[in-house]
Protein backbone atom coordinates (compact mmCIF):
# COMPACT_ATOMS: atom_id res chain seq x y z
CA UNK A 1 0.00 0.00 0.00
CA UNK A 2 1.26 3.56 -0.84
CA UNK A 3 2.14 6.02 1.93
CA UNK A 4 -0.68 8.60 1.90
CA UNK A 5 0.97 11.00 4.42
CA UNK A 6 1.06 14.62 3.21
CA UNK A 7 4.09 16.80 4.22
CA UNK A 8 3.45 19.79 6.50
CA UNK A 9 4.48 22.16 3.68
CA UNK A 10 1.76 20.74 1.45
CA UNK A 11 -0.82 21.36 4.20
CA UNK A 12 0.53 24.90 4.53
CA UNK A 13 0.20 25.62 0.81
CA UNK A 14 -3.28 24.12 0.70
CA UNK A 15 -4.39 26.11 3.75
CA UNK A 16 -2.95 29.30 2.26
CA UNK A 17 -4.96 28.80 -0.91
CA UNK A 18 -8.12 28.44 1.19
CA UNK A 19 -7.23 31.49 3.35
CA UNK A 20 -6.84 29.28 6.40
CA UNK A 21 -3.98 28.78 8.86
CA UNK A 22 -2.11 25.50 8.40
CA UNK A 23 -2.66 22.81 11.01
CA UNK A 24 -0.42 22.98 14.08
CA UNK A 25 1.54 19.90 14.96
CA UNK A 26 1.00 18.47 18.47
CA UNK A 27 4.63 19.07 19.40
CA UNK A 28 7.07 21.85 18.43
CA UNK A 29 9.76 21.27 15.84
CA UNK A 30 12.84 19.69 17.44
CA UNK A 31 15.01 22.20 15.55
CA UNK A 32 13.88 25.26 17.53
CA UNK A 33 16.61 25.18 20.17
CA UNK A 34 19.44 24.60 17.68
CA UNK A 35 18.15 27.38 15.37
CA UNK A 36 18.11 29.82 18.30
CA UNK A 37 21.59 28.83 19.46
CA UNK A 38 23.00 29.25 15.94
CA UNK A 39 21.53 32.75 15.62
CA UNK A 40 22.82 33.77 19.06
CA UNK A 41 26.35 32.50 18.37
CA UNK A 42 26.41 34.40 15.09
CA UNK A 43 24.91 37.70 16.32
CA UNK A 44 26.34 37.78 19.85
CA UNK A 45 29.35 35.48 20.21
CA UNK A 46 30.30 34.95 23.83
CA UNK A 47 26.86 35.95 25.11
CA UNK A 48 25.15 34.30 28.09
CA UNK A 49 21.63 32.87 27.91
CA UNK A 50 19.17 34.35 30.41
CA UNK A 51 17.02 31.57 31.82
CA UNK A 52 15.30 28.90 29.72
CA UNK A 53 13.62 29.33 26.34
CA UNK A 54 10.29 31.14 26.33
CA UNK A 55 7.73 29.10 24.38
CA UNK A 56 4.48 30.00 22.66
CA UNK A 57 1.99 28.77 20.08
CA UNK A 58 -0.19 30.46 17.45
CA UNK A 59 -3.02 28.42 15.94
CA UNK A 60 -3.84 31.23 13.51
CA UNK A 61 -2.02 34.16 11.93
CA UNK A 62 -2.04 37.40 13.95
CA UNK A 63 -1.85 35.60 17.29
CA UNK A 64 0.89 36.51 19.74
CA UNK A 65 2.20 35.85 23.21
CA UNK A 66 3.88 38.25 25.63
CA UNK A 67 6.75 37.46 27.99
CA UNK A 68 8.74 39.48 30.53
CA UNK A 69 12.36 39.47 31.63
CA UNK A 70 14.46 41.67 33.91
CA UNK A 71 17.16 43.54 32.02
CA UNK A 72 20.10 45.43 33.54
CA UNK A 73 21.82 48.66 32.55
CA UNK A 74 25.31 48.12 31.17
CA UNK A 75 24.20 44.99 29.28
CA UNK A 76 22.92 44.40 25.74
CA UNK A 77 20.17 41.81 25.30
CA UNK A 78 19.63 39.73 22.17
CA UNK A 79 16.14 38.29 21.65
CA UNK A 80 16.32 35.34 19.26
CA UNK A 81 13.23 33.58 17.90
CA UNK A 82 12.58 30.44 15.84
CA UNK A 83 9.33 28.68 14.90
CA UNK A 84 7.87 25.65 13.22
CA UNK A 85 8.24 25.34 9.42
CA UNK A 86 4.53 26.22 9.12
CA UNK A 87 5.26 29.80 10.27
CA UNK A 88 5.79 32.02 7.21
CA UNK A 89 6.16 35.48 8.81
CA UNK A 90 7.37 36.12 12.34
CA UNK A 91 7.40 39.47 14.18
CA UNK A 92 9.52 39.90 17.32
CA UNK A 93 9.06 43.07 19.43
CA UNK A 94 10.71 44.39 22.62
CA UNK A 95 9.15 47.05 24.86
CA UNK A 96 10.88 48.93 27.67
CA UNK A 97 9.06 49.50 30.96
CA UNK A 98 5.76 51.42 30.57
CA UNK A 99 6.28 51.84 26.80
CA UNK A 100 3.43 51.39 24.33
CA UNK A 101 5.70 51.25 21.28
CA UNK A 102 8.51 48.75 20.78
CA UNK A 103 12.02 50.07 21.31
CA UNK A 104 13.37 47.31 19.10
CA UNK A 105 11.73 44.87 16.69
CA UNK A 106 12.35 42.55 13.76
CA UNK A 107 9.81 41.28 11.24
CA UNK A 108 10.99 38.52 8.93
CA UNK A 109 9.60 36.41 6.12
CA UNK A 110 10.29 33.00 7.51
CA UNK A 111 10.32 31.41 10.92
CA UNK A 112 13.34 33.16 12.48
CA UNK A 113 13.85 36.67 13.89
CA UNK A 114 16.36 38.49 16.11
CA UNK A 115 16.54 41.95 17.73
CA UNK A 116 18.76 43.73 20.26
CA UNK A 117 18.03 46.08 23.17
CA UNK A 118 20.59 47.85 25.42
CA UNK A 119 18.62 49.34 28.36
CA UNK A 120 19.66 52.62 29.93
CA UNK A 121 18.41 51.47 33.33
CA UNK A 122 17.60 48.21 35.09
CA UNK A 123 13.92 47.35 34.55
CA UNK A 124 11.45 44.64 33.52
CA UNK A 125 11.15 44.53 29.73
CA UNK A 126 8.29 42.97 27.80
CA UNK A 127 8.87 41.07 24.57
CA UNK A 128 6.28 39.73 22.14
CA UNK A 129 6.34 36.91 19.63
CA UNK A 130 3.73 37.32 16.90
CA UNK A 131 2.97 35.07 13.94
CA UNK A 132 2.15 37.32 10.99
CA UNK A 133 1.40 34.52 8.53
CA UNK A 134 1.01 30.81 9.10
CA UNK A 135 0.72 29.08 12.48
CA UNK A 136 2.73 26.88 14.78
CA UNK A 137 4.92 26.59 17.84
CA UNK A 138 7.72 29.07 18.47
CA UNK A 139 10.41 29.73 21.05
CA UNK A 140 12.41 32.82 22.05
CA UNK A 141 15.80 32.82 23.72
CA UNK A 142 17.20 35.84 25.58
CA UNK A 143 20.97 36.31 25.60
CA UNK A 144 23.09 39.06 27.19
CA UNK A 145 26.61 40.43 26.98
CA UNK A 146 28.26 43.59 28.36
CA UNK A 147 27.54 46.83 26.54
CA UNK A 148 31.17 47.76 25.83
CA UNK A 149 30.17 50.90 23.92
CA UNK A 150 28.38 52.29 26.99
CA UNK A 151 31.32 51.49 29.25
CA UNK A 152 33.72 53.30 26.90
CA UNK A 153 31.46 56.34 26.80
CA UNK A 154 31.12 56.47 30.58
CA UNK A 155 34.89 56.39 31.06
CA UNK A 156 35.48 59.48 28.87
CA UNK A 157 35.95 62.63 30.91
CA UNK A 158 34.59 66.00 29.81
CA UNK A 159 37.91 67.84 29.83
CA UNK A 160 36.42 71.24 28.97
CA UNK A 161 34.07 71.05 31.96
CA UNK A 162 36.86 69.93 34.31
CA UNK A 163 39.12 72.80 33.23
CA UNK A 164 36.31 75.36 33.59
CA UNK A 165 35.40 74.08 37.06
CA UNK A 166 39.03 74.21 38.21
CA UNK A 167 39.37 77.74 36.82
CA UNK A 168 36.33 78.93 38.77
CA UNK A 169 38.04 77.71 41.95
CA UNK A 170 41.67 78.62 41.27
CA UNK A 171 41.22 81.71 39.08
CA UNK A 172 37.90 83.25 40.05
CA UNK A 173 36.95 86.18 37.83
CA UNK A 174 39.41 85.28 35.08
CA UNK A 175 38.57 84.82 31.41
CA UNK A 176 39.43 81.93 29.11
CA UNK A 177 41.94 83.29 26.58
CA UNK A 178 42.82 80.07 24.75
CA UNK A 179 41.99 76.39 24.96
CA UNK A 180 44.61 74.08 23.48
CA UNK A 181 44.33 70.40 22.58
CA UNK A 182 47.37 68.13 22.46
CA UNK A 183 47.61 64.58 21.11
CA UNK A 184 51.24 63.79 21.87
CA UNK A 185 53.42 63.14 24.90
CA UNK A 186 55.07 66.57 24.45
CA UNK A 187 53.50 69.70 22.96
CA UNK A 188 55.17 73.10 22.55
CA UNK A 189 52.93 76.17 22.43
CA UNK A 190 53.64 79.88 22.08
CA UNK A 191 51.29 82.33 23.78
CA UNK A 192 51.09 86.11 23.86
CA UNK A 193 51.12 87.41 27.44
CA UNK A 194 50.51 91.04 28.45
CA UNK A 195 52.35 92.98 31.14
CA UNK A 196 50.30 93.52 34.29
CA UNK A 197 48.07 90.52 33.64
CA UNK A 198 48.03 87.30 35.67
CA UNK A 199 47.61 83.99 33.87
CA UNK A 200 46.56 80.53 34.96
CA UNK A 201 47.45 77.47 32.86
CA UNK A 202 44.95 74.75 33.78
CA UNK A 203 45.17 71.30 32.22
CA UNK A 204 43.15 68.06 32.22
CA UNK A 205 43.56 64.67 30.57
CA UNK A 206 41.82 61.30 30.52
CA UNK A 207 42.15 58.92 33.49
CA UNK A 208 45.00 56.88 32.00
CA UNK A 209 47.36 59.87 32.39
CA UNK A 210 49.40 59.64 35.63
CA UNK A 211 51.86 62.51 35.04
CA UNK A 212 50.90 65.95 33.71
CA UNK A 213 53.73 68.55 33.53
CA UNK A 214 53.53 72.23 32.54
CA UNK A 215 56.61 74.43 31.81
CA UNK A 216 56.86 78.16 30.95
CA UNK A 217 59.81 80.13 29.44
CA UNK A 218 60.10 83.83 28.66
CA UNK A 219 61.39 85.49 25.45
CA UNK A 220 65.00 85.04 26.61
CA UNK A 221 64.44 81.28 27.07
CA UNK A 222 64.59 81.61 30.85
CA UNK A 223 62.42 79.06 32.61
CA UNK A 224 59.91 80.97 34.71
CA UNK A 225 58.40 78.01 36.46
CA UNK A 226 56.90 74.57 36.19
CA UNK A 227 54.45 72.17 37.77
CA UNK A 228 54.73 68.38 37.84
CA UNK A 229 51.45 66.81 38.86
CA UNK A 230 51.06 63.14 39.72
CA UNK A 231 47.68 62.70 38.08
CA UNK A 232 45.57 63.73 35.11
CA UNK A 233 45.16 67.40 36.14
CA UNK A 234 47.70 70.22 36.56
CA UNK A 235 47.80 73.99 37.21
CA UNK A 236 50.45 76.68 36.94
CA UNK A 237 50.15 80.45 37.50
CA UNK A 238 52.25 83.43 36.38
CA UNK A 239 51.84 87.22 36.40
CA UNK A 240 53.59 88.73 33.37
CA UNK A 241 56.14 91.51 34.02
CA UNK A 242 56.69 92.12 30.30
CA UNK A 243 54.55 91.75 27.20
CA UNK A 244 55.63 89.26 24.56
CA UNK A 245 55.48 85.72 23.19
CA UNK A 246 56.11 83.08 25.85
CA UNK A 247 57.02 79.42 25.38
CA UNK A 248 54.59 76.98 27.02
CA UNK A 249 55.15 73.21 27.11
CA UNK A 250 52.89 70.28 28.05
CA UNK A 251 54.22 66.80 28.88
CA UNK A 252 52.16 63.71 29.73
CA UNK A 253 53.04 60.04 30.16
CA UNK A 254 50.22 58.71 27.94
CA UNK A 255 49.38 60.06 24.48
CA UNK A 256 46.60 57.62 23.58
CA UNK A 257 43.93 60.31 23.91
CA UNK A 258 43.55 64.08 23.70
CA UNK A 259 44.97 66.30 26.43
CA UNK A 260 43.69 69.85 26.98
CA UNK A 261 45.09 73.03 28.50
CA UNK A 262 43.17 76.23 29.17
CA UNK A 263 44.83 79.63 29.52
CA UNK A 264 42.91 82.01 31.80
CA UNK A 265 43.73 85.68 32.42
CA UNK A 266 42.84 88.54 34.77
CA UNK A 267 44.31 92.04 34.88
CA UNK A 268 45.72 93.62 38.01
CA UNK A 269 42.62 95.84 38.28
CA UNK A 270 40.43 92.74 38.59
CA UNK A 271 39.07 92.78 35.03
CA UNK A 272 40.02 90.37 32.29
CA UNK A 273 42.30 91.78 29.53
CA UNK A 274 39.45 92.18 27.08
CA UNK A 275 36.64 93.26 29.39
CA UNK A 276 37.40 96.99 29.55
CA UNK A 277 37.95 97.25 25.79
CA UNK A 278 34.77 95.30 24.98
CA UNK A 279 32.61 97.39 27.31
CA UNK A 280 34.06 100.56 25.78
CA UNK A 281 33.35 99.30 22.24
CA UNK A 282 29.74 98.44 23.14
CA UNK A 283 29.18 101.85 24.75
CA UNK A 284 30.58 103.65 21.68
CA UNK A 285 28.32 101.59 19.40
CA UNK A 286 25.28 102.45 21.53
CA UNK A 287 26.13 106.16 21.43
CA UNK A 288 26.30 105.97 17.64
CA UNK A 289 23.20 103.87 16.90
CA UNK A 290 21.00 104.72 19.89
CA UNK A 291 21.87 108.23 21.12
CA UNK A 292 20.32 108.91 24.49
CA UNK A 293 19.80 105.25 25.38
CA UNK A 294 20.96 104.18 28.84
CA UNK A 295 22.64 100.93 29.85
CA UNK A 296 20.06 98.67 31.52
CA UNK A 297 21.70 97.04 34.53
CA UNK A 298 25.24 95.74 33.97
CA UNK A 299 27.11 94.17 31.08
CA UNK A 300 26.56 90.45 30.66
CA UNK A 301 29.01 87.74 29.55
CA UNK A 302 28.28 84.91 27.11
CA UNK A 303 30.01 81.73 28.27
CA UNK A 304 28.73 78.86 26.12
CA UNK A 305 27.98 77.87 22.51
CA UNK A 306 24.36 78.92 23.14
CA UNK A 307 23.78 81.51 25.85
CA UNK A 308 20.34 82.86 26.86
CA UNK A 309 19.61 86.00 28.87
CA UNK A 310 16.14 86.82 30.25
CA UNK A 311 15.63 90.59 30.51
CA UNK A 312 12.63 92.59 31.74
CA UNK A 313 11.54 95.12 29.09
CA UNK A 314 9.16 97.95 30.05
CA UNK A 315 6.25 99.07 27.89
CA UNK A 316 6.56 101.97 25.45
CA UNK A 317 10.34 101.85 25.28
CA UNK A 318 12.91 101.01 22.61
CA UNK A 319 15.79 98.65 23.35
CA UNK A 320 19.10 97.84 21.68
CA UNK A 321 21.09 94.70 22.50
CA UNK A 322 24.73 95.08 21.46
CA UNK A 323 27.44 92.41 21.74
CA UNK A 324 31.21 92.61 21.20
CA UNK A 325 33.74 89.76 21.22
CA UNK A 326 37.46 89.26 21.55
CA UNK A 327 39.49 88.92 18.37
CA UNK A 328 39.57 85.27 17.30
CA UNK A 329 36.27 84.35 18.93
CA UNK A 330 33.98 82.25 16.72
CA UNK A 331 31.38 84.16 14.74
CA UNK A 332 27.98 84.49 16.41
CA UNK A 333 24.43 85.71 15.87
CA UNK A 334 21.94 87.36 18.25
CA UNK A 335 18.20 86.68 18.37
CA UNK A 336 15.60 88.59 20.38
CA UNK A 337 12.28 87.00 21.47
CA UNK A 338 9.33 88.66 23.20
CA UNK A 339 7.46 87.37 26.26
CA UNK A 340 5.37 85.07 24.04
CA UNK A 341 8.35 83.51 22.31
CA UNK A 342 7.92 85.47 19.07
CA UNK A 343 11.12 86.40 17.21
CA UNK A 344 11.44 90.20 17.16
CA UNK A 345 14.86 90.63 15.56
CA UNK A 346 17.90 88.60 14.57
CA UNK A 347 21.40 89.59 13.48
CA UNK A 348 23.44 87.91 10.76
CA UNK A 349 26.24 85.51 11.75
CA UNK A 350 29.36 87.66 12.11
CA UNK A 351 32.64 87.98 13.97
CA UNK A 352 33.46 90.74 16.42
CA UNK A 353 30.06 92.32 17.08
CA UNK A 354 26.32 92.05 16.58
CA UNK A 355 23.17 94.00 17.38
CA UNK A 356 19.37 93.59 17.59
CA UNK A 357 16.67 96.10 18.52
CA UNK A 358 12.94 96.39 19.19
CA UNK A 359 10.33 98.81 20.57
CA UNK A 360 7.65 97.60 22.99
CA UNK A 361 3.97 98.33 23.44
CA UNK A 362 3.62 96.01 26.42
CA UNK A 363 6.18 95.12 29.05
CA UNK A 364 7.37 91.59 29.78
CA UNK A 365 10.28 89.20 30.09
CA UNK A 366 12.18 89.14 26.78
CA UNK A 367 14.89 86.65 25.86
CA UNK A 368 18.23 87.39 24.19
CA UNK A 369 19.99 84.39 22.68
CA UNK A 370 23.58 84.22 21.38
CA UNK A 371 24.62 81.31 19.17
CA UNK A 372 28.20 80.62 18.10
CA UNK A 373 29.41 78.80 14.97
CA UNK A 374 31.79 76.66 17.00
CA UNK A 375 32.56 76.27 20.68
CA UNK A 376 32.81 79.59 22.50
CA UNK A 377 36.55 80.34 22.65
CA UNK A 378 36.84 83.91 23.95
CA UNK A 379 35.11 86.55 25.99
CA UNK A 380 31.88 88.04 24.62
CA UNK A 381 30.19 90.97 26.38
CA UNK A 382 26.56 92.02 25.94
CA UNK A 383 25.01 95.39 26.80
CA UNK A 384 21.29 96.23 26.78
CA UNK A 385 20.40 99.89 26.22
CA UNK A 386 16.95 101.47 26.46
CA UNK A 387 15.08 104.76 26.16
CA UNK A 388 11.43 105.90 25.85
CA UNK A 389 9.79 105.80 22.42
Amino acid sequence: MKNLAVPALAFSLLAACRGEAPPVSPTPSPELESLIQQQAESAAPGSEQVGALYRGIAVDHGEFEDFRVEVESGQCYYFVAAGDPTIEVFHLMVYKEDSKRPVSDDKQKGREAMTRYCPEKTQVAKFRGKVGRGAGHFAIGVFKKPNNEAVATEEKLDLDAIIQADAETAASGSTLVNLYESKGEKTDLYVQLEKGTCYWFIGAAQKQVDDYYIYLWDQQKKRLGETKADGNKAQFGYCATASGMYHLQIKVDDASDAVKLGVFAKRGDGKSPATADLEKAITEEATSTAPGAKLQGTFRTATAKKTDFNIQFDKNKCYWVIAAAQTGTDSFSIALFDQNGNLKDKSAQAEGKGQVATCTNEGGMFKVQLRFDGSQSGEVKVGVFGKPK
